[in-house]
C-alpha cells in the first residue's frame, strides 16, 4: 500500500504524531533498517489484528470504553472496531474530557463512573 494511502488511513492521534519533517526522516531510516518498525503512521486496528476478517467477525459480548480527550490512541479507532464487529452482544462507552488511563489516570470521581459502568455492563451479562 503507497505510504500516502496508508497516512490517510491513519487511526494513531495526530495529537501525538511527530512533525511531518520528523516522519519523513524515520521513513528514510526504515528503509534503509526495514526491521525497524519507526514510522508511526499505521492504522491501529491494522496492527491490532493479523487476520483482518477477525475484527469483523468478533461474535462475543464486549465493552469498548474510552476517553474522548484520548490523545494516546483516537477514540475514532474504538468506534470503528464497534461498527465493524458482527457482535449482536456489543457497547461502547465514550466519556467526554477524559484522556487514556481511565481506570487509573483519571480524578477518583472520574474513576468511580467509569469502574461503575464496568460493574452495571457485567451484571448485565450475567442476567
Amino acid at each position: 500500500m503507497p505510504r500516502a494511502r496508508l497516512r490517510r488511513r491513519s487511526r494513531i492521534s495526530e495529537e501525538v504524531k511527530p512533525h511531518p519533517m520528523v516522519v519523513n526522516m524515520l521513513t528514510k531510516v526504515e528503509e534503509i533498517i526495514p526491521k525497524w518498525k519507526i514510522v508511526p503512521t499505521k492504522n491501529v486496528i491494522d496492527t491490532a489484528f493479523k487476520d483482518p476478517i477477525k475484527r469483523e467477525t468478533v461474535t462475543l459480548p464486549f465493552f469498548v470504553l474510552h476517553g474522548e480527550a484520548d490523545i494516546v490512541t483516537d477514540p475514532e479507532v474504538s468506534k470503528a472496531f464497534n461498527e465493524k464487529s458482527s457482535s449482536s452482544d456489543k457497547t461502547i462507552k465514550l466519556y467526554p474530557g477524559m484522556w487514556h488511563g481511565l481506570t487509573s489516570g483519571e480524578p477518583d470521581e472520574s474513576i468511580e463512573i467509569v469502574f461503575t459502568d464496568i460493574t452495571a455492563w457485567l451484571d448485565k451479562q450475567l442476567l
